[in-house]
């Protein structure tokens, strides 16, 4: 009926419209990270332990956490 292409759009929560449940499930979990992201950086550090730096920066807080499954020795800590 619908064809190969056809795809119904369906509300999943407030602020999500996908195609299927996978979908879905991926780009919530995809917008969750990047919001922890962008809202908690500025009170995480990175203490990089191949470098012995302390990584304090919101913006290189924000590249080093996309390295710290990557990379061992890279660990994200509080600030508190």
């Amino acid at each position: 009926m619908w064809g190969g292409f056809n795809k119904v759009w369906t509300r999943y929560t407030d602020d999500l419209i996908a195609s299927d449940k996978q979908s879905a499930y991926f780009l919530e979990t995809f917008t969750h990270r990047m919001r922890v992201q962008k809202t908690f950086v500025y009170y995480f550090e990175i203490i990089d332990m191949q470098r012995y730096k302390v990584i304090r920066k919101p913006r290189l807080v924000t590249g080093a956490l996309e390295k710290v499954n990557k990379v061992p020795f890279i660990f994200l800590a509080g600030k508190n």
